[in-house]
């Protein structure tokens, strides 16, 4: 019988089933892996592209709503608005007059009326940059009742800056005329 003698010192040793079994398991996963993403996208795809659908009918609804908008810009820039708009002015103007509280208005103006002095006119005017101005005339028994006038005007929370305008006997007349201006504030503390 013959010995079979080898120096395995002398021979490199080289496992290879350890790593073709490696290589062969990632081999694996990863063809796992492409048919488990597969498989998802298969499931999921109908989710996908009704999303994508959902969101094409978004954009178009979209669309239709900035043409629109553009439609409504280049209606309002035409020239019946601005006649509109002019109106509406007007309009607010009328409004605003209308809701002066007259009955605080006219409580306020009596309460600096002196004895010997009466209103023939009480005139109130809103200016955007100043507020309200109201205006006076009336008459007077003697000049110490418009001085009265014009010091309770002074003295009054609702009033500012009074001014007489105008005084003044007619001809055949027991009593002068006058008129006195002053900014008024509704809103003031009394």
């Amino acid at each position: 019988m013959k010995r079979l003698h080898s120096n395995l010192a002398t021979a490199p040793f080289i496992n290879r089933r350890v790593p073709v079994a490696v290589a062969a398991s990632l081999i694996g996963l990863a063809l796992l892996a492409t048919v488990v993403s597969v498989a998802l996208f298969g499931l999921r795809g109908g989710e996908y592209r009704s999303q994508r659908k959902t969101l094409e009918e978004q954009r178009l609804k979209l669309d239709k709503i900035n043409r629109e908008l553009s439609e409504e810009k280049r209606l309002l820039q035409g020239p019946a608005v601005a006649t509109y708009a002019s109106e509406g002015g007007f309009m607010a103007q009328v409004l605003d007059h209308k809701r002066f509280d007259w009955i605080a208005l006219l409580d306020r103006v009596e309460a600096i009326k002196p004895y010997g002095a009466r209103f023939t006119d009480v005139s109130p005017q809103r200016d955007e940059k100043t507020g309200w101005t109201i205006r006076l005339k009336g008459e007077a028994n003697n000049r110490d009742e418009i001085l009265k006038l014009e010091a309770n005007l002074f003295a009054s929370p609702f009033f500012q800056e009074p001014r007489l305008l105008r005084e003044g006997r007619q001809t055949n007349s027991q009593t002068l005329q006058f008129e006195v201006s002053a900014a008024y504030l509704p809103e003031a503390k009394p």
